[in-house]
């Protein structure tokens, strides 16, 4: 059952791979502004490491739906924003790893519903171990935050 407001954002990637945390700083730096600034519609905000086929129950249960995730692309620190559409028909019946198209099949599937859904990708410049972001890549998260604001100030 969805609500005709309630937003959900998936921020994920792995938070110990310097820019593949990006996912994870974005949720950071969103819920912080949604705290500080308040929201008109109920918003949660998840973290996680990949994609899972639980998370199906919660996407089935938002209206609007946006995906953060890190891309391994040029040029570094460069966001971009695509509408994502259910995909993933050929799941099998050992599915670990899913993306964000594959997610919205299963709520699909098992739950009726399709929430309008976004993905956010930051191009990413460091994949090393460690708990920072490169420069570029920690100043587009502030953009993506505003770029994920500004979307889900229209209907």
């Amino acid at each position: 059952m969805t609500s005709d407001d309630t937003i959900l954002v998936i921020g994920y990637g792995n938070p110990l791979r310097e820019d593949d945390g990006v996912g994870w700083r974005v949720a950071a730096l969103l819920q912080a502004r949604v705290t500080l600034q308040g929201m008109a519609v109920p918003m949660e905000i998840v973290t996680c490491h990949q994609l899972m086929p639980e998370l199906a129950a919660k996407v089935s249960e938002a209206a609007r739906v946006v995906f953060v995730d890190a891309a391994d692309a040029a040029p570094p620190g460069r966001v971009t924003m695509s509408r994502i559409t259910a995909t993933g028909g050929g799941l099998g019946p050992v599915a670990h790893h899913l993306g964000p198209g594959d997610l919205l099949a299963l709520a699909q599937k098992f739950y009726q519903a399709s929430p309008d859904a976004w993905l956010v990708a930051v191009n990413g410049a460091s994949w090393g171990y460690g708990e920072r972001l490169s420069p570029e890549v920690e100043a587009a998260a502030h953009e993506a935050v505003a770029c994920i604001m500004e979307r889900l100030a229209q209907k």
